[in-house]
C-alpha cells in the first residue's frame, strides 16, 4: 500500500485541533504526529468546543484507496458540558452508522476515549468521566472499531505530564496520546 496518496479523517474537540500544543500550529498534536508516522495525509475536521453533534457527517467520505483512517474522540465536552451518556451514544452511533453507509469498516475507525479533565466542578466528576469512558468503549467494541483508551494513560500519567488548563494536554501529553495509538495499531 502507498501511504503517501491516503488520508486519515479526524473529528474531535480542541484536543485534535491541537489547543496547547506548541503554538498551536498542530505541529505537535497528536493527530498529526500520527498521521506523519503512518505517511498519511491528515485531514482534520476537529473544532474547539466539539461535540458529536458538531461532527459535519458530508466530512466523511465515501470509502476507497485513497482512504486509510477515521479517527473520532468525543465524550470530553459532553462530561464538560453535563450531556449524559445515553444522548452522547445515541449522536456518536449517527456518526459511526453515516461512516458504515459510506463504506467503511470498523477495522478502519479508530475511537479516542473521552480526554481525562480534572474534576473542578459537578460534571467533571470522575463518576461521570468513568461513565463516559465505558459507554464509549462500548460503542467502540460494539461497532467493531479500534478503541483506543487515553483516559487511563492520561491519568497515569498526571504527575509527569500535567494538564495545561485542567483539561488540554501539553506537548508531552500529545506526544503520550501518539504512542498509545500507535502502541493500539501495532506499529
Amino acid at each position: 500500500v502507498n501511504n503517501t496518496t491516503q488520508d486519515i479523517v479526524i473529528g474531535g474537540t480542541s484536543i485534535e485541533v491541537g489547543y496547547y500544543s506548541t503554538g498551536n500550529t498542530g505541529i505537535h498534536r497528536y493527530t498529526t504526529r500520527l498521521a506523519n508516522a503512518l505517511g498519511l495525509t491528515e485531514l482534520n475536521y476537529a473544532v474547539g468546543g466539539g461535540v458529536a453533534t458538531s461532527f459535519v457527517l458530508s466530512n466523511i467520505p465515501t470509502y476507497n484507496s485513497t482512504h486509510k483512517y477515521l479517527l473520532f474522540s468525543y465524550g470530553t465536552n459532553e462530561v464538560i458540558n453535563g450531556v449524559d451518556t445515553s444522548t452522547t451514544k445515541t449522536n456518536f452511533q449517527a456518526i459511526l452508522t453515516n461512516a458504515f453507509s459510506k463504506g467503511w469498516s470498523g477495522s478502519n475507525i479508530i475511537i479516542v476515549s473521552n480526554w481525562y479533565t480534572n474534576p473542578t466542578n459537578a460534571n467533571t466528576a470522575i463518576l461521570n468521566q468513568t461513565n463516559m469512558f465505558t459507554m464509549v468503549n462500548n460503542l467502540a467494541t460494539t461497532n467493531g472499531c479500534i478503541f483506543v483508551d487515553v483516559w487511563n494513560t492520561q491519568l497515569a500519567n498526571l504527575t509527569a505530564i500535567p494538564l495545561v488548563d485542567n483539561v488540554h494536554p501539553s506537548d508531552d501529553g500529545h506526544a503520550l496520546a501518539f504512542k498509545k495509538v500507535m502502541s493500539v495499531l501495532q506499529y
